[in-house]
């Protein structure tokens, strides 16, 4: 009989069969892995885009509700610059190139209050927010202050930094090596706005009941509006930096507003600054500013475009050889007719022609000396390449706790403060551009003010980059015809302004009344005529992914200028 004997050997795999198998599961695993990349590169991608299209739809649509608010009883200024030096975008990146670092700046008026937290000094006193119908809109990039220490940013801020007795280091301009700025992929660009409000100066105010007299409280002097606080608030004495900075204040200890805040025992005497990216608010209106502007006689040193040296210019003031008010009475002691005309028609006014500039360079200066730092290259001026501060964090709000009582609420509105006017984080690039709205054969609409060739001193036919103006201003004589002045290039575009280092800055300037148009026939001409404003304002705007620093996208926009 035949016995079988079962086979007791595993039943496994053999090596070949092993080998198979891993391989397939590795292929399978390769391909699920791939699956899952490309899963969440869509995803980073999505995201990524529609980080972009946010960011670019809040500018746009703020841009376009602010210009919709702008008024001609203001001036407006464009800085176009760029850097003088190629910037990285993020560590480690290739290609630094010079970016463009552009500066807008216009008046508006409608309902604004201030963007710093309510400050309540005193329990006896009664609660304000400061509130204004009018005010300045600026639009820049901002700067991180870099402390002593490598590498750290400054953490104490102080109304008055930033002034020319306080500038900031030079690691915190854009661009600056081993500063908290050195990489694109960490400017901010900001939307301040100023608020342009009188003192009130009463030493009574109404009661925490709102009552009327004769139920009212008094207000104790270092709480009144003045120059240097409005509704216990720093407020700088001007939009001027020439006026808001120069000297010290000449209270006594005891007078001394709330705003300036102590330092030990002792309260400090410098005048706030809206470099310090905590002010918001100026003790003057838009008639003192048109003023200021309108009325600038003055003599300009033969030969030269700077004066540092003349009563009329904001750098004499700084140099306290000026004796003109401050802010108060709005600069009317010197009985300025507040009509344009009248004004510029006065025997104190020199106007423009093509052998002698006149006093056309005094209100460009006036003017540049409007934006809230000292941001460009001119040799005249006291500082360059300064921006207002702003951080994207708080620097330290831990500050707050260790101040005294009195103080408290105001280190703590400091701090908040920094970060309250960043309106587009990691904005690498910002262009403005504008246009009369002509026309060439081609279709093309002619560009001022440079997006690619960034040659501000270079003509190239009225395309872009060219600063050359041809503009004709049509205006209605008193017999129903029509006469023409034609616009000069020195009227947008002054000398002084070509001066900054490399050709890497221009001016644009746009005010009041045409200086360099005189009336060929009183009477049948008009005594003044608008000064040219542009009908069309481009921007250009680059920024950073937030998670992916060397990605950067742009966005292009038009907005139309109000006409009137």
């Amino acid at each position: 009989m035949t016995r079988r004997f079962a086979d007791h050997r595993s039943a496994g795999f053999s090596v070949i069969e092993l080998i198979v198998t891993i391989g397939a599961i590795a292929l399978i695993s390769v391909g699920i892995a791939k699956i899952f990349q490309t899963v969440g590169e869509t995803v980073s991608g999505g995201r990524r885009v529609s980080g972009f299209t946010q960011a670019a739809a809040t500018l746009e649509s703020q841009i376009r509700l602010d210009v919709q608010s702008m008024t001609r009883d203001g001036f407006m200024v464009i800085h176009h610059q760029r850097t003088a030096t190629g910037i990285l975008l993020a560590p480690g990146t290739p290609g630094p190139r010079p970016r463009r670092i552009d500066e807008w700046m216009f008046f508006a008026r409608g309902d604004y209050a201030t963007t710093r937290p309510t400050v309540l000094p005193d329990p006896d006193v009664p609660p304000r927010v400061a509130t204004a119908t009018e005010a300045r809109f600026y639009y820049g990039h901002g700067a991180s202050y870099a402390a002593a220490t490598e590498g750290t940013r400054y953490q104490f801020p102080a109304p008055y930094d930033g002034d020319t007795r306080f500038p900031a280091r030079a690691e915190s301009m854009l661009g600056g090596v081993r500063g908290p700025n050195e990489y694109a992929s960490d400017w901010n660009l900001l939307r301040q706005v100023t608020l342009l409000v009188d003192p009130i100066n009463r030493p009574l105010m109404p009661d925490s009941a709102g009552g009327t007299p004769p139920n009212m409280v008094s207000l104790p002097p270092e709480y009144r509006d003045s120059e240097y606080q409005i509704a216990y608030q720093p407020a700088a004495g001007s939009i001027f930096k020439a006026f808001a900075q120069r000297g010290t204040n000449d209270l006594t200890q005891g007078d001394m507003p709330q705003v300036f805040y102590s330092s030990g025992s002792v309260q400090s005497k410098e005048r706030p600054a809206f470099a310090s990216g905590i002010v918001d608010i100026a003790a003057t209106s838009l008639e003192e500013v048109r003023d200021t502007v309108m009325d600038v006689g003055g003599t300009l040193p033969s030969g030269t475009g700077a004066n540092s040296g003349t009563d009329g210019h904001p750098r004499a003031i700084v140099g306290g050889n000026d004796s003109r008010p401050l802010a108060d009475p709005l600069l009317m002691a010197n009985a300025v007719d507040d009509d344009a005309s009248e004004v510029l028609l006065n025997s104190g006014f020199q106007p423009w022609t093509s052998a002698d500039a006149g006093d056309l360079p005094f209100m460009h200066a006036w003017m540049r000396d409007a934006l809230p730092a000292y941001s460009s290259t001119l040799a005249d001026d006291p500082q360059v390449g300064q921006r207002v501060r702003a951080e994207p964090l708080s620097p330290d709000l831990l500050e707050t706790a260790f101040a005294s009582s009195s103080d408290k609420a105001y280190f703590f509105a400091d701090q908040v403060a920094l970060t309250g006017s960043i309106l587009l984080p990691r904005c690498t690039e910002f262009i403005v551009e504008w246009s009369f709205g002509e026309v060439l054969n081609s279709g093309q609409i002619v560009w001022h003010g440079g997006s690619s060739a960034n040659n501000f001193a270079a003509y190239n036919g009225g395309l872009t980059g060219n600063p050359q103006v041809q503009h004709v201003t049509l205006y209605t004589k008193s017999d129903g015809t029509l006469g023409s002045h034609p616009v000069p290039t020195e009227l947008i575009h002054d000398a002084e302004s070509l001066l900054g280092a490399n050709n890497n800055e221009l001016y644009s300037y746009f005010g009041y009344s045409d200086p360099t148009y005189q009336p060929a026939t009183p009477g049948v001409d008009p005594a003044s005529i608008p000064w040219a404003w542009p009908k069309l304002i481009r921007i250009t705007a680059t920024f950073a992914d937030a998670l992916d620093p060397s990605i950067e996208e742009s966005t292009q926009f038009i907005v139309e200028v109000p006409q009137q």
